[in-house]
């Protein structure tokens, strides 16, 4: 599940199970894919990432996960027409999987194309009304074309789908687009006492982080809870008041964000 669960841990099993599984049989593509998954989003080994997932295409190109892992890691280095590529290719292969056209959407997103992004995340809604990350997507393409109403309409569904976790992308919208007494509450539940346990370890701090003005909040910490699973911090680690955090390397897009927006 998406940005639940603590990254150290499951993907510790994750390149456990595919080493043990590709010691058994080094030609099953889906063991490969999951070691190339690892290497990218929590290694950041490029090389070897791309080594691997170009080993599992060739293993097997009729499966689609490889393709989409793969262009995860094409988006993170910002060759996206690479990886929109690879995502054309296993929406071919398996056009009824909503989870492919959610990722095609985030990298059009990431790529700054939003009619494009909105054009795929709309069709994408017709196969699965309920895909939250494909209504988060969809208010991040919204933002981008400056469609403010629009955009917090996604983010409230898919906070309603999801809970904590797009609530957080939500405070974020609420904010930037200049309802920060609505950013405040939402982000109140976010943060408050039934939460504290969930291991939200990518979307909270990242979009907390985001909604960084002068005289409103912020997040401390660069990749605090966003690589090695370390739990978000309690409410003494957000700060008011007119300073700022130094400012982190703008993301492709454009937003300020401390990590890479990878799945897990």
């Amino acid at each position: 599940n998406f940005a639940y669960g603590r990254p150290g841990e499951a993907f510790a099993k994750a390149r456990a199970n595919a080493l043990r599984a590709l010691a058994l049989d080094s030609t099953l593509a889906e063991a490969r894919a999951s070691l190339a998954h690892t290497l990218c989003v929590y290694d950041y080994d490029w090389t070897a990432a791309e080594r691997e997932f170009r080993k599992a295409i060739a293993q097997d190109p009729g499966y689609p996960f490889a393709r989409m892992t793969y262009a995860v890691c094409l988006s993170m280095r910002e060759r996206y027409d690479e990886a929109i590529a690879q995502l054309d290719t296993a929406r071919q292969l398996d056009p009824l999987r909503f989870a492919i056209g959610a990722l095609l959407g985030r990298v059009y997103v990431t790529a700054r194309r939003p009619d494009e992004a909105i054009a795929v995340l709309t069709k994408t809604l017709d196969i699965n009304p309920q895909a939250d990350l494909v209504w988060q997507q969809l208010g991040e393409a919204y933002l981008l074309k400056g469609r403010s109403a629009d955009a917090i309409a996604a983010f409230r569904k898919a906070a309603l789908l999801s809970g904590v976790r797009d609530s957080a992308q939500l405070a974020y919208a609420l904010a930037v687009t200049g309802d920060r007494a609505a950013a405040e509450r939402v982000y109140e539940g976010v943060d408050g006492p039934a939460h504290r346990d969930q291991e939200l370890v990518h979307p909270v701090p990242v979009a907390l982080e985001r909604v960084a003005q002068p005289g409103g909040f912020f997040f401390e910490g660069d990749v605090v809870g966003c690589r090695r699973g370390r739990r978000v911090p309690e409410r003494s680690a957000v700060r008011r008041g007119p300073e700022r955090p130094s400012a982190p390397r703008p993301s492709p897009s454009g937003h300020r964000a401390s990590c890479p927006r990878s799945g897990a």
